[in-house]
């Protein structure tokens, strides 16, 4: 998803994502990558839950540590047993999974970005905090308000979607071409299922875990 690539005269350029998202994404460890790097925002929800947290009510530090540790290891192997299921062999599948991690990474962030957001024009201003002014803005506030919580849930739930959504589409150009339709539906039909349950599920850990 990087903009930027290097092209072969050795200058950077501007670039496209679609067509390395078109590559087969067949590098050594690339499941177990994926798996971790979605797995950790699967982990980051569940670990945030309610009922989570209630199991751990009177424990000792080091056991809850231990306890999240094993989600976390937990999350990162059930996530890549997903990747491997839903891609098999056809390493050009793997990258739907892309998009999936910027989703979950933009709902992990996003909640703090538009309170950092605000400071940064602060921080600029003094950026070694010695009281100066550069900019005239060291003085401003930040907002926790700055968005209401609708505003924000909506914000949300539209990267997410939208993030998901990539996922189908980044796999469906990944066959394009390469089988006819009804095939390229039942090979992607595992995957397609695992972005359902996963929107689904992403949605219910943000707002009712």
């Amino acid at each position: 998803l990087a903009p930027l690539r290097r092209a072969r005269s050795g200058k950077i350029a501007l670039d496209w994502p679609a067509p390395s998202l078109r590559a087969p994404l067949d590098v050594p460890g690339s499941v177990t990558l994926l798996g971790i790097l979605v797995g950790a925002h699967v982990f980051d929800g569940l670990s945030a839950a309610t009922a989570w947290r209630n199991t751990q009510v009177g424990m000792a530090t080091p056991l809850q540590l231990g306890l999240d540790t094993l989600l976390l290891v937990g999350c990162a192997a059930a996530v890549s047993g997903l990747v491997a299921l839903t891609t098999g062999r056809r390493a050009r599948l793997r990258a739907g999974w892309v998009p999936l991690v910027a989703g979950y990474a933009f709902a992990h962030y996003f909640p703090v970005l538009p309170i950092e957001a605000q400071a940064v024009a602060a921080q600029l201003s003094d950026p070694f905090g010695t009281g100066a002014d550069l900019l005239g803005t060291a003085d401003l506030a930040v907002s926790v308000d700055f968005l209401s919580g609708e505003a924000g849930a909506l914000i949300l739930i539209t990267g997410l979607v939208l993030a998901h959504c990539a996922a189908v589409v980044v796999a469906h150009h990944a066959l394009a071409g390469r089988h006819d339709a009804r095939t390229a539906g039942a090979i992607q039909f595992a995957f397609r299922a695992v972005v359902v349950a996963g929107l689904l599920g992403g949605v219910a850990l943000r707002f009712l875990g």
